[in-house]
């Protein structure tokens, strides 16, 4: 009988130092609900800041995916990062892709196209920090891996950029089409376009 008693105490002992040993969800100073969108923010006038994404002319869309295969880069490139990049660059802004192969929360490498349709650059994690550190002053688009631990999905303003928290890649596509829609209110209308131009080059 000690004995159980002993190993029932022993595994309440793990369990709290385990939550203890979390890392404390960030707590926001602003947070407002827009159509069906939680957006989230510690930047005084944040839904400006948000607002003016729209008018921007270059904007870089950071994407993170896994290192190696994973059935989730598929559906993070089809239903979220493909449509971005088609809605901003119907509206002629020049978007920056930058793919950002994550392991381990790690950056391992980057791809980007440096602003251009035909170009693709692989980077080591290196150069793709040091990139990013040039880039700094480019409006930023960043969609975060999706993490099954948050309560929530919600978009975060930042004074440069907002970033996608999803906890699937159901939710990110969720963000992702309800942002490029409040950026852009032609957005459905560039996703038929380019779908029926794609369907006529097939």
């Amino acid at each position: 009988m000690l004995s159980k008693k002993i190993a029932l105490i022993s595994l309440v002992a793990l369990l709290f130092l385990a939550g203890c040993s979390q890392q404390p969800m960030e707590k926001f100073a602003f947070t407002w609900v827009d159509s069906g969108i939680t957006y989230k923010s510690n930047q005084a006038g944040a839904k400006e800041l948000l607002g003016s994404f729209s008018v921007k002319p270059k904007i870089l869309i950071a994407t993170e995916v896994h290192a190696g295969q994973n059935p989730e880069n598929a559906e993070i490139f089809n239903w979220s990062t493909i449509p971005l990049y088609v809605i901003i660059s119907g509206n002629d802004r020049n978007a920056i892709q930058l793919i950002k192969f994550i392991k381990d929360r790690e950056l391992q490498q980057c791809i980007t196209n440096s602003g251009d349709f035909n170009t693709q650059i692989t980077l080591n994690s290196s150069d793709c920090n040091s990139l990013l550190q040039k880039w700094a002053s480019i409006p930023t688009i960043s969609l975060l891996l999706p993490n099954s631990s948050l309560p929530a999905s919600f978009i975060e303003v930042r004074k440069n950029s907002l970033v996608l928290h999803s906890r699937s890649t159901q939710e990110e596509s969720a963000l992702s089409t309800a942002l490029a829609e409040k950026l852009f209110p032609n957005a459905r209308s560039i996703l038929r376009k380019a779908s029926k131009k794609l369907k006529e080059l097939k």
